[in-house]
C-alpha cells in the first residue's frame, strides 16, 4: 500500500551484468549482410501437428499470423531521455493549465484514517475479516503514525526536472542529476492526478531503486493506478480458483456486461498519440479491463497498448513480467532493457492511466531487409526447445505431459548488441504462446500447468529470454 500520494513509476527490468549472447559473430554477419530484395515471408496459414517423445506431447493447432509487409528491417536502439522541453509539453497536455504541487507527505491524521480502515480487516467474500495479515498491517501503520509529521503543507511547483527525492524522508539522490519529476495536478474538485518522469542516466545504479535503465513518463488519476486486464484475469482464474480467492471478485461479471464503447475509447487513445506527436509507436493490443477502486468498487475500462515498431511491425513484450526463463540451447539472447510500450487505460470518465515506458531512439538502420529463416526451421527450433526443457522436468508427473501451442506470430523484439549493454538490436522474432497440462500421480488427477511464451530470433532461430536480475 502506498504511504504517500506519490506518482507511480513503472519499474523496468535491470540490465544484466553481461550480454547473454552465444555465437555473436555468426549473428552479426547475418545482421550486417547485404539486404535481400523485398518479398512477403512464406509460411502456411495454419499449423496442425502432434509430436510425441517419451512422456511429452506437443500439440499444435493454430493459425500463423504474419505482418502485412514484404520487408523486415533491423535497427539499433538505445534509451532516450525526455528533454525539459518534451517534459513541459507532456505535463502541459495532461495538467491543462492546472496548478502542480509536490506529493503529499502522510500526516498523523492521514495514518489515523488508514488505521481505522485497516482495523476492519480484509474484505473477503463480501465481508470484512480480521486476519493475521491485517493485524500485521495495523501494527505497521501504527509505527508509521508515530513517526509522521502533524502537518503537510501544500507546496506548489512547476514541471522543471529535479533530483530523485524520497518525499517521506526528504533525502535527495544527486548521483543521476536532475532527471526526475514527481508532481500532483490540482483538479479543484478533489480528484487530483499524478505525473512522474524518470529519465535514463548512466549513474542510475547508484540510486536506491536501481530501475533507471530506461526512461518513463506516467500520468494517472488516483482511481486509475490499479487495474486488471482481461488476459491477466483469465490467467489467474483459469486454474480453477474461485474469484474471491484471487482478489478479483466481480471482475468476470463486469467484463461480460460492460457497455463502454470500444470505438470511442480507441478514438480517444489514438487522438492522444496524435496530439502528442508520437510517431514511432503503433497500436499492438486492445483489451477489456477493470479498474479496481478499492472497497470492492470497480469500473469497466479498455486497455490500449502502443508498441515501438520497425517496418510497420510491432514489438512483442511479455506482459506479465519476464516469466519465461528456461534452460536454453544456444544460441540464446536477452533484451538489455525494457521494450518501448505506451499503455492507455480509459473508462467512462476518460483517461485514468497513460504510461510510457522504455522511451528509446533509433541509432542506425543496420539492415533494410534482413533474411529470415524458413518457417520449417523455426518449427523445429520450437519443438527442440520444448523437448530440451522437458528433459530437465523433475515434477511429480507420471506421464502424459501435454504442451498445446495455441498461437504463432511474427513480431519484433529486442536483443543485446555485442559489447554494448546500453543498446539493443530490434529484430524480427517468432512468438509462440503455449499452455500445458499433466497427470499428477500423487493427486491421481490431471492438472493445469503453466502458460509459457516461447520467443525465437527469426534470423538464426536463437532463443530470446528475459533479462536476468
Amino acid at each position: 500500500m502506498v504511504m504517500i500520494i506519490s506518482c507511480f513509476t513503472t519499474a523496468c527490468q535491470p540490465t544484466p551484468d553481461k550480454a547473454v549472447i552465444v555465437n555473436k559473430s555468426e549473428l552479426e554477419e547475418k545482421l550486417y549482410a547485404a539486404s535481400v530484395p523485398p518479398m512477403p515471408y512464406e509460411a502456411p496459414s495454419h499449423w496442425s501437428e502432434t509430436v510425441n517423445r517419451k512422456d511429452v506431447s506437443i500439440i499444435v493447432d493454430t493459425d500463423i499470423k504474419l505482418p502485412d509487409v514484404d520487408m523486415y528491417p533491423v535497427v539499433k536502439l538505445e534509451p532516450a531521455v525526455f528533454s525539459q522541453q518534451r517534459v513541459d509539453e507532456l505535463v502541459n497536455y495532461f495538467a491543462a493549465g492546472k496548478r502542480l504541487y509536490l506529493p503529499h507527505v502522510m500526516t498523523k491524521a492521514d495514518y489515523e484514517l488508514l488505521i481505522i480502515d485497516a482495523k476492519k480487516g480484509q474484505y473477503i467474500d463480501g465481508e470484512y475479516v480480521v486476519t493475521e495479515e491485517s493485524r500485521a498491517w495495523v501494527e505497521e501503520l501504527e509505527a508509521q503514525h508515530a513517526a509522521a509529521p502533524d502537518n503537510s503543507p501544500i507546496i506548489y511547483t512547476d514541471s522543471t526536472l529535479t533530483y530523485y527525492r524520497d518525499y517521506q524522508t526528504g533525502e535527495e539522490f544527486i548521483e543521476g542529476g536532475k532527471h526526475y519529476l514527481d508532481v500532483v495536478v490540482e483538479s479543484g474538485d478533489g480528484n487530483d492526478s499524478c505525473i512522474s518522469v524518470n529519465n535514463y542516466v548512466d549513474s542510475a545504479y547508484a540510486l536506491p531503486h536501481k530501475w533507471d535503465n530506461s526512461s518513463n513518463f506516467n500520468y494517472y488519476t488516483f482511481s486509475g493506478g490499479w487495474w486488471v486486464s482481461e488476459t491477466r484475469y483469465r490467467r489467474i482464474t483459469d486454474d480453477g480458483r474461485e474469484e474471491e480467492e484471487t482478489g478479483y471478485g466481480g471482475v468476470g461479471a463486469l467484463l461480460e456486461t460492460m457497455t463502454l464503447n470500444k470505438e470511442e475509447a480507441e478514438s480517444l487513445a489514438r487522438k492522444m498519440i496524435s496530439d502528442l506527436g508520437i510517431v514511432d509507436l503503433v497500436l499492438a493490443n486492445t483489451e477489456r479491463a477493470v479498474v479496481l477502486l478499492g472497497h470492492n468498487q470497480k469500473m469497466a475500462a479498455y486497455e490500449f497498448e502502443f508498441a515501438r515498431q520497425s517496418g510497420g511491425i510491432a514489438v512483442w513484450h511479455e506482459k506479465f513480467g519476464y516469466g519465461y526463463h528456461r534452460d536454453q540451447q544456444p544460441p540464446a539472447y536477452s533484451p538489455p532493457f525494457s521494450e518501448e510500450i505506451l499503455t492507455i487505460v480509459i473508462t467512462e470518465d476518460g483517461v485514468v492511466w497513460f504510461g510510457w515506458r522504455g522511451y528509446a531512439r533509433v541509432v542506425e538502420t543496420v539492415n533494410e531487409n534482413v533474411s529470415l529463416l524458413p518457417f520449417e526451421e523455426i518449427q523445429q527450433a520450437l519443438k527442440n526447445q520444448i523437448f530440451y526443457e522437458e528433459s530437465f522436468n523433475n515434477s511429480a508427473v507420471s506421464g502424459d505431459y501435454e504442451i498445446v501451442v495455441h498461437s504463432a506470430e511474427l513480431r519484433m523484439g529486442y536483443i543485446n548488441v555485442k559489447d554494448n549493454l546500453s543498446q539493443a538490436f530490434l529484430v524480427p522474432v517468432w512468438v509462440f504462446e503455449t499452455s500445458s497440462s499433466y497427470y499428477n500421480e500423487f493427486l491421481g488427477e490431471r492438472r493445469r500447468g503453466n502458460d509459457e511464451s516461447y520467443v525465437f530470433n527469426a534470423i538464426d532461430g536463437g532463443v530470446i529470454d528475459g533479462p536476468r536480475d
